[in-house]
């Protein structure tokens, strides 16, 4: 089993913006697969809403 070193384990993370036309979401991705999900609503302190769920 291989380890990563020290600088690939706190290697800063480059993000893609996929957010394309979600009202309330931000969604960007790594090329290692991770998602990063953000709601993006801070005039009602991020509240879910029934959009919210529903951003495809």
């Amino acid at each position: 089993m291989l380890y990563p070193n020290e600088e690939q384990l706190y290697a800063a993370i480059v993000w893609q913006d996929c957010t394309g036309d979600f009202e309330d979401i931000l969604y960007h991705k790594s090329a290692d697969g991770i998602a990063k999900i953000t709601i993006n609503r801070p005039q009602v302190r991020n509240a879910f809403r029934p959009q919210t769920v529903k951003d495809d």
